[in-house]
């Protein structure tokens, strides 16, 4: 859930991920489902956390080229991918509950 907004979920919608408001859907239930994921330690790397979708299974919350983030399978599993699913818990901060930042090459 969004630190700031009560209801507003990270989801994805067409495989990209972005906030929306729990309140303005139509379908809760697959709402429900796109704004869940599994939080896997060491999926990729020791270390490191990764996503994966609940409503798609093997598909992971990843970083793509032009910075936007939206989840895709590791059908094609490389290190790019491994890299771009990457991430860690770095620092707390009282203006968010977490900072999260991936690893880029």
């Amino acid at each position: 859930m969004d630190a700031s907004r009560t209801g507003w979920y990270v989801r994805h919608w067409a495989y990209n991920l972005r906030v929306d408001s729990e309140g303005e859907t139509s379908d809760l239930p697959l709402f429900q489902q796109d704004s869940s994921f599994i939080l896997h330690v060491d999926s990729f790397y020791p270390g490191y956390y990764a996503l994966e979708s609940i409503n798609h299974v093997s598909h992971y919350a990843r970083m793509r080229d032009d910075g936007s983030l939206w989840v895709e399978p590791d059908d094609y599993y490389t290190s790019a991918y491994a890299d771009a699913a990457s991430f860690q818990f770095y620092a707390y901060s009282m203006l968010r509950m977490y900072q999260l930042f991936l690893l880029r090459d």
